[in-house]
């Protein structure tokens, strides 16, 4: 679930891009653009595409970590390393949409 939602962020900001880097908008947010923009990279606003990076690079170090604990993996708050290949691609194309 976590890797679906990190692949819904790229892709609704790379529908707000301009139009030279653009994707085409296949996730349906046609008349949205002003608000993701702000959701998720305006200064102003929540800057929710920071805070997922910043949130999946934690989840990536905490499951790094050798002293990870079976009830830690249980209660979601780390990931196999198996899991964690797919969302540190994840996390760098999301990087490169931040600058």
């Amino acid at each position: 679930m976590h890797l679906l939602s990190q692949s819904f962020i790229i892709s609704a900001v790379r529908s707000i891009l301009p139009d030279s880097s653009r994707t085409p908008n296949a996730i349906g947010t046609e008349g949205f653009d002003e608000i993701i923009a702000w959701l998720y990279t305006s200064p102003e606003g929540p800057q929710l595409l920071k805070q997922a990076v910043d949130a999946g690079k934690e989840m990536v170090e905490r499951s790094e970590r050798p002293d990870v604990s079976e009830s830690q993996r249980e209660e979601g708050k780390t990931i196999s390393r198996g899991a964690a290949v797919p969302l540190k691609r994840l996390l760098q194309r999301m990087t490169e949409l931040q600058r």
